[in-house]
């Protein structure tokens, strides 16, 4: 029974949403306080029921598929295959600590998929999720006896984990020289995600830029599970294009947000789809979706863009500056959006400031200091805050 790298699946979207499939369902088993063999025997008659491909019978190889093998697997997804996997048992316990590595990784939790795992990660994966979850203690089965590496296989071994540096900084001042230090040595993988990031640029070009990134937004906001259910999800996505709500009359088009929003999970769905009426007369009011566009590019400076984006039903200060940040445009490389990931590492150093600008520029020193964009600093911090965190 295998699931590793050398496992035989396509890996494609096809794939992807099957392996979704039963990594919800054995998510929502989760939930209900199932563990162990139960949770596992559960999710492998899953796939026997719903007819699923062999391959996905041995019930590791969704969360292998969804996150461990998927390059824009969200932080939420990352977390859950980690306790998903803590409670599988495959026959190489080499396998289910290879996948909890790799679910680490991509939730930002460990600054590599080949860290060695502190036995408290399970706990944080917990806490972040903030989930009512059921109290029951995930199962990290210990490696076997040490072994010379020859023989081992390369299977990894749960540690107590060390810290870059040789002491734990105590005062502000080594916290902040820390965090330097940090963001002057990024690890290949965080470097490969800011040149992932900054090709999102290309964002700008679509026709459709403020309809899409408004959707984006809404899809986000509160809770980052309607991105999978809207944005990424085709046919969701396709019936609330702005070409396709221009062929419905006002109210049908208010009910088929309405109805594709609840699909698609996003949180708020009635409240979401009405602003999103709304915007679609506004954008047609103001001529269009090319006349939008070409006036929210020309707004002076990041001020201005902001104010043009928050005339937007539901976007406000965090939204309108994040629109613009997740296509890297060059007015906002410069900026740093002081939302509660940064509060929480400013509050791990002991800082605290009285104004946004205070604080957004203390952010700002920092990064040039470590010779890097404000916006590279916002992207690590985003992507990887729990790796800065656990290193302070």
């Amino acid at each position: 029974m295998r699931c590793g790298k050398d496992s035989q699946y396509t890996g494609g979207s096809v794939s992807r949403e099957v392996a979704k499939r039963q990594f919800d369902y054995a998510w929502s088993l989760y939930e209900k306080g199932l563990r162990g063999k139960d949770l596992e025997n559960k999710t492998k008659q899953f796939a026997r029921d719903e007819h699923l491909p062999k391959v996905f019978v041995p019930a590791m190889h969704c969360i292998a598929v969804y996150v461990r093998d998927n390059p824009s697997v969200d932080r939420e997804y990352a977390l859950k295959g980690m306790l998903l996997a803590a409670e599988f048992s495959p026959t190489n316990i080499g396998l289910q600590h290879h996948v909890i590595r790799n679910c680490a990784f991509k939730a930002g939790l460990v600054s590599s998929s080949e860290s060695a795992l502190h036995p408290s990660i399970l706990n944080k994966a917990k806490e972040l999720l903030k989930e009512n979850l059921p109290v029951a203690p995930a199962r990290i089965v210990s490696p076997e006896p040490q072994k010379p590496r020859s023989e081992r296989g390369g299977a990894p071994k749960l540690t107590q984990g060390s810290k870059p540096g040789t002491s734990t900084p105590k005062t502000k001042d080594e916290k902040r020289t820390r965090l330097i230090r940090l963001l002057t040595n990024l690890t290949p993988e965080m470097k490969s995600k800011l040149k992932q990031e900054k090709a999102k640029q290309t964002e700008l070009k679509k026709p459709d830029f403020i309809w899409h990134f408004i959707l984006q937004s809404f899809s986000t906001m509160g809770n980052s599970r309607g991105y999978d259910g809207l944005i990424r999800n085709e046919e969701n996505y396709k019936k609330v294009t702005f070409e396709a709500l221009s062929k419905l009359a006002g109210k049908d088009r208010l009910e088929l947000l309405n109805r594709v929003f609840s699909a698609a999970s996003l949180r708020m769905p009635v409240q979401k789809a009405q602003w999103a009426a709304l915007n679609y007369d506004l954008i047609v009011s103001m001529g269009g979706l090319a006349k939008v566009k070409q006036l929210a590019l020309s707004q002076k400076g990041t001020t201005a863009k902001i104010r043009f984006m928050k005339q937007f039903n539901g976007i406000g200060d965090k939204y309108a500056r994040n629109i613009w940040m997740d296509v890297y445009h060059p007015d906002f490389r410069n900026s740093i959006a002081v939302d509660e990931r940064i509060k929480t590492v400013s509050k791990a150093m002991g800082y605290s400031f009285s104004t946004y600008e205070d604080h957004e520029n203390f952010y700002l020193e920092i990064a040039k200091e470590a010779g890097l964009e404000g916006w590279e600093f916002d992207r690590l911090m985003y992507n990887f805050q729990s790796y800065f965190l656990g290193n302070l």
